[in-house]
């Protein structure tokens, strides 16, 4: 995947910071906006490198050539070495990345850290479904790598300025930023998406690195990039996992070594107006279409019918909202329903369970 006309994204971003400093900011005599925008960045990105590592990942293959002397196929062994990014999350040395950085059997896996420390590395827990991973790195006793900051991505809008951190084609400690274009993105590509879509620059080897926000804090891991064509390039539009979503799972994995979902027991369906008028007031709604026998939602007093208006307290008109705010939580959890019943507005908290099949 990519990105867009750099010039135009960093005038737009000139521009629109300007504009709400000079509502806001006296600006010192003989110092300009660009210049107070170049060091707001240069401040944010000084705080946050010491947290980001590369990742260099080593997969031994087998593979099939020709023998053209014998005129036959022979087996041969080799290895094939990729370039990604990560950021220290905990005070446990523990490393989030992306998940199709470090996916495979055979792998040898080294961090590189921004002081130079060249360290072995493994993965603890990783989760496909939305495509991060977490890497327990084996540094020298006592030694302890500051934690990247987390920020809040539920609070960040569309048009602010964010930073993306890490090693594009391998080019480690490279800095780029744009805006936040668009939240909530579905692109169909992994399980669960809820993407925050981005102009900064993204591009191979950057995966698994932190996009930050104007201080400093990450707001999301960079996973893929949209593309025009088969190795074109960034164009513009990279797709970055939100801390909402990225800590919990980080956590979980941490924790389990592997994502532990949860279980509730109904089955949500998007309700379509030309079959089911909508509640006045609502222009999309999902309605639960059943309630297992003797699951966690039975028991909390949640019916057929039940239309799910928000899941601790976000917003769930779609399916794919649903989804979203159910998969971070894990057997245990509270989850608060609030939904709408024959008019009336309930609220109603299950005890998530485990999932059947994990039984």
């Amino acid at each position: 995947m990519n990105i867009s006309t750099m010039k135009c994204g960093v005038a737009s971003v000139v521009a629109a910071w300007a504009g709400a400093a000079l509502a806001q900011t006296h600006v010192p005599s003989g110092r300009s906006f660009a210049r107070l925008l170049g060091e707001s960045l240069a401040d944010a990105i000084e705080r946050a490198v010491p947290s980001v590592v590369q990742v260099k990942v080593a997969r031994h293959v087998r593979h099939a050539v020709v023998d053209r002397e014998r005129n036959e196929l022979k087996d041969v062994e080799g290895v094939v070495v990729g370039i990604g990014s990560g950021f220290f999350f905990d005070d446990q040395n523990r490393v989030l990345t992306a998940h199709h950085v470090v996916e495979g059997r055979q792998v040898e896996i080294v961090v590189r850290t921004h002081s130079g420390d060249v360290l072995p590395a493994r993965v603890v827990g990783a989760d496909p479904n939305t495509d991060l991973a977490v890497l327990a790195v084996e540094a020298p006793e006592g030694r302890r790598y500051p934690p990247l900051p987390a920020g809040d991505s539920d609070a960040i809008r569309v048009g602010e300025v964010v930073i993306a951190l890490g090693a594009p084609l391998g080019l480690e400690n490279t800095a780029t930023f744009g805006i936040v274009s668009q939240k909530g993105r579905n692109v169909g590509k992994l399980t669960y998406e809820r993407f925050i879509q981005t102009d900064a620059s993204i591009n191979p080897g950057t995966s698994g690195g932190p996009v930050l926000d104007a201080d400093g804090r990450w707001i999301g891991v960079s996973v893929m990039i949209e593309t025009t064509s088969e190795n074109a390039g960034n164009v513009g539009i990279g797709f970055v996992v939100p801390s909402a979503i990225a800590r919990r799972v980080a956590d979980i994995l941490a924790r389990h070594g592997q994502m532990v979902r949860s279980y509730i027991g109904i089955v949500p369906e998007q309700m379509v107006p030309s079959r089911t008028p909508l509640p006045r007031g609502l222009s999309e709604a999902v309605r639960i279409a059943n309630v297992a026998p003797g699951s966690p939602a039975e028991a909390a007093g949640l019916k057929t019918g039940d239309i799910i208006l928000r899941v601790d307290g976000h917003p769930t008109p779609t399916l794919n909202e649903i989804k979203q705010y159910m998969h971070v939580h894990e057997p245990g959890d509270k989850v608060k329903l609030e939904v709408l019943r024959d008019e009336t507005e309930l609220t109603i908290e299950v005890t998530a369970g485990t999932p059947p099949a994990a039984r």
